[in-house]
C-alpha cells in the first residue's frame, strides 16, 4: 500500500476499513507529513459536508421546469413547419402520381388476379371525375416538380439527420 489515494482516505474517514487496513494506513499517515495533511484535509471536508444544512426546493420547482421543458419542444415543433409541409407535398404527389399510373393503364385489361385491383379501380374511379388533358408539356412540369421536392425533400432529411447526431452527440 504503497499509494494512498483520497479513496482510501475517505474508506478511512467513513471508517469503511478493517483493522488490519486502518493500521497500515495509520503507520503510513504517521511517518509522511504530507498524508497526514491530506487526512486532515479530508476529515474538514467530511465534517463541513456532514454539517451543512439542507434547503429543500421550492414547491412548484418541477411544474416550472417542466413548463420551460414543454415549450421549448413546442418551438422547437413550430420551427419544422416548413420541413413538414415539404414532406406532406411529397406524399400527396406521390398519391396523385400513383393514382395517374394507374389510372393510364389499360382500363380494358382484367387483372383479377392482383392485389391492386380494389385499389386500381377506386383511383379509377376518384380519377374519372377529374378531366386533366394529359400532354408531353404537362407530364414533363410535373416531372419536374416532383424532381424539385424531393430534392428539397432529401436535403431537409439529410440535415435533420446531421441535427440529431449533434444533439445525440451532445448528449452522450
Amino acid at each position: 500500500m504503497k499509494n494512498l489515494t483520497d479513496e482510501m482516505l475517505n474508506k478511512l474517514i467513513d471508517n469503511e476499513l478493517n483493522t488490519t487496513e486502518i493500521d497500515e494506513l495509520h503507520k503510513l499517515i504517521k511517518n509522511n507529513d504530507e498524508l497526514l495533511s491530506r487526512t486532515k484535509a479530508h476529515q474538514m471536508v467530511d465534517s463541513v459536508l456532514k454539517n451543512l444544512k439542507i434547503e429543500n426546493a421550492p414547491e412548484n420547482t418541477t411544474e416550472l421546469i417542466m413548463g420551460k421543458i414543454t415549450k421549448s419542444i413546442l418551438y422547437k415543433d413550430r420551427k419544422n413547419g416548413f420541413f413538414k409541409f415539404i414532406i406532406g407535398s411529397f406524399v400527396v404527389t406521390l398519391f396523385l402520381v400513383i393514382g395517374f399510373v394507374f389510372s393510364s393503364a389499360n382500363a380494358g385489361q382484367e387483372n383479377s388476379g392482383t392485389q391492386f385491383d380494389g385499389i386500381r379501380n377506386f383511383m379509377l374511379e376518384f380519377l374519372s371525375n377529374l378531366s386533366i388533358p394529359i400532354n408531353n408539356e404537362i407530364l414533363s412540369i410535373v416531372t419536374s416538380a416532383l424532381t424539385v421536392i424531393i430534392l428539397i425533400s432529401g436535403y431537409f432529411i439529410v440535415e435533420q439527420h446531421k441535427s440529431f447526431k449533434q444533439k445525440l452527440n451532445r448528449i452522450l
